[in-house]
C-alpha cells in the first residue's frame, strides 16, 4: 500500500475533523458575530477539506473533477467568511456593510461561474491524471486560477493583518497568536510552490489551505483559547479603558470576560478571576455593583467612593454581556459630605436661635433685615413677613436716639461688634428699653 497516499489521506482527514470540531466549539465565543464567523469559516473549511479527502480516496477522473470543483468554490466562500471573522474581531464594521455585502456576493458569483463553466473554457485548470506519487487529479492551473488566486490571497492577507494588529491591543498573547496566524497562512503559500513547480513531485497539486485553517482551529482551541475566546475587540472598543477608573465585563451567564488596565489594583479581589462568575469571586463587590449606583469602597486603609455606569452589550440584536465601568467620585462625594456637615451644622443653629428667649435679628451688609427669630417677634409685635426686607430703623422709637444709624455697619466693623442701650417701639405698645450686642460676620 502507498505510505503516502494513506499519509494524504490522514492528514486530510485529521484537518477535516479538526475544522468541524473548532465549528463547534466556536459556539463557546461571547462575541455573537465572532462567533457565527467562526462556525461559518470552520464548517466550510471543513468542508473543503472533506471534498479534498474524497478526492484523494477516490482516483476517478470524472470525481475528482467534480470535487476539485466544488472545494473551490466552498474554499472561496471561506474567504468570505474569514474575513468577515476578523472584522468582527478586530472592530469594524466592514463585515455589516450591506454595500460591502453586496460588492463581495457579485464577485463571489462570477468567480463561481467562471470555476464551473471551467469544463467548457479551461481558463481555469486543466485536469489531467498523474500516477505518482499515486493515481490523482493533476490541476495545471491556467490564468484566471492566478487572478483569482490573486484576489483571494490578498482578501486572505487583509483578515491576516487585522488579527495581527488587533492582538496587542486585545491582550492576547502576542507571540503565541500571531504564531498560531503564521502557521494558518504557511499552507496557502505551499499552494503557490506546489503549482509553481518549485518542490518536488511528492506533493501533490492540492488546496493545502484547509491544513491551514485546522492549524487555526486548534491553535484557537489550545495556545489562545482563554483570550481569543473570551471578548472580542469590538467590546473593547464600545469600553475604552481610559473611560473609567475600572472595568469588568462579563458574559450573559455573568461570568467575568474582561478586566480593565486597573481593575485588579483598585478591587484587589478580582485578580485571577477571568472566566468565573462575578458573584463568586467578588461578591461584596458585586452585591455593591448591582445594588446601588454608587458605592463606597476601602482599600489599603483609604476610603475612596465610587460611581457605576452599567452598560448592555448588544451584539446582532441579542444582549451578549454587560460592562461595569467604575468611576472615581472621591473628591467629589467628600465635597459633598462636607457641604451636608456644614449644613446640619447649619440647621443645628438655627434651630438653637429658634429656641432661645432673646431676641435675634440678622441684615445684610446694607443693613436690610433678611432673618428674625420667633423671640423677636414676640417681643417686638411684629410678625416675620413684615420685617423681611425692612431697616431696623422700623423699630426706632418716637422721641428715642436712633439706634440703627446708617453708619452701623461702619461702627461694627470698626469696633469688632458693639454693645449698647437701645429704645425700641413695641408695636401697639409703649417703648421697651433694650441693651443691643451687634457683631458682624
Amino acid at each position: 500500500m502507498n505510505h503516502i497516499w494513506i499519509a494524504y489521506l490522514s492528514v486530510f482527514g485529521f484537518a477535516t475533523i479538526a475544522c468541524f470540531a473548532g465549528a463547534y466549539r466556536a459556539r463557546r465565543a461571547v462575541d455573537s458575530e465572532f462567533r457565527t464567523g467562526l462556525m461559518w469559516l470552520f464548517t466550510l473549511t471543513g468542508a473543503w477539506s472533506l471534498t479534498t479527502t474524497a478526492r484523494i480516496a477516490i482516483p476517478d477522473m470524472r470525481v475528482d473533477t467534480a470535487l476539485r470543483i466544488g472545494g473551490l468554490i466552498i474554499g472561496l466562500a471561506s474567504i468570505g467568511a474569514w474575513l468577515y471573522v476578523a472584522s468582527a474581531y478586530a472592530g469594524f464594521s466592514y463585515h455589516r456593510n450591506t454595500v460591502n455585502r453586496a460588492l463581495a456576493l457579485v464577485i463571489y458569483l462570477g468567480i463561481v461561474i467562471a470555476k464551473i463553466t471551467n469544463p467548457i473554457h479551461n481558463l481555469y485548470f486543466l485536469p489531467t491524471q498523474e500516477a505518482l506519487p499515486f493515481v490523482h487529479l493533476s490541476f495545471n492551473p491556467g490564468p484566471l486560477y492566478w487572478f483569482v488566486t490573486g484576489i483571494a490571497y490578498t482578501a486572505v492577507s487583509i483578515g491576516l493583518y487585522w488579527l495581527f494588529t488587533t492582538a496587542p491591543q486585545a491582550r492576547v498573547d502576542t507571540t503565541r497568536f500571531q504564531t498560531v496566524l503564521a502557521l494558518t497562512a504557511a499552507p496557502a503559500l505551499l499552494d503557490v510552490l506546489v503549482y509553481g513547480d518549485a518542490i518536488p513531485t511528492v506533493l501533490i497539486e492540492v488546496s493545502y489551505a484547509p491544513l491551514g485553517m485546522a492549524v487555526f482551529a486548534l491553535g484557537t482551541a489550545t495556545v489562545t483559547n482563554k483570550e481569543l475566546y473570551s471578548v472580542s475587540q469590538s467590546w473593547r472598543r464600545q469600553t475604552l479603558d481610559d473611560i473609567a477608573d475600572a472595568i469588568v465585563l462579563t458574559d450573559a451567564e455573568d461570568r467575568i470576560r474582561y478586566l480593565g488596565s486597573d481593575a485588579t489594583e483598585v478591587f484587589s479581589a478580582l485578580a485571577d478571576s477571568e472566566g468565573q462568575p462575578f458573584e463568586t469571586v467578588a461578591p461584596e463587590l458585586y452585591h455593591l455593583t448591582h445594588d446601588s449606583g454608587s458605592f463606597q469602597w476601602d482599600r489599603d486603609g483609604t476610603t475612596e467612593y465610587y460611581t457605576v455606569v452599567e452598560r448592555d452589550l448588544d451584539s446582532s440584536g441579542s444582549q451578549s454581556g454587560t460592562v461595569f465601568a467604575y468611576i472615581d467620585v472621591t473628591e467629589s462625594e467628600k465635597a459633598r459630605l462636607q457641604l451636608a456637615e456644614t449644613e446640619i451644622e447649619r440647621q443645628r443653629f438655627q434651630q438653637a436661635i429658634e429656641a432661645v428667649d432673646h431676641s435675634i435679628f440678622m441684615t445684610d451688609i446694607r443693613g436690610t433685615i433678611e432673618y428674625v427669630n420667633p423671640a423677636f417677634e414676640k417681643n417686638t409685635g411684629y410678625d416675620r413677613s413684615t420685617l423681611i426686607g425692612r431697616s431696623p430703623a422700623i423699630l426706632n422709637a418716637p422721641d428715642a436716639p436712633n439706634a440703627y444709624p446708617d453708619d452701623l455697619w461702619e461702627q461694627i466693623r470698626e469696633t469688632n461688634g458693639r454693645e449698647t442701650e437701645v429704645i425700641q417701639q413695641r408695636r401697639g405698645r409703649n417703648d421697651i428699653l433694650y441693651t443691643t450686642d451687634d457683631y458682624a460676620n
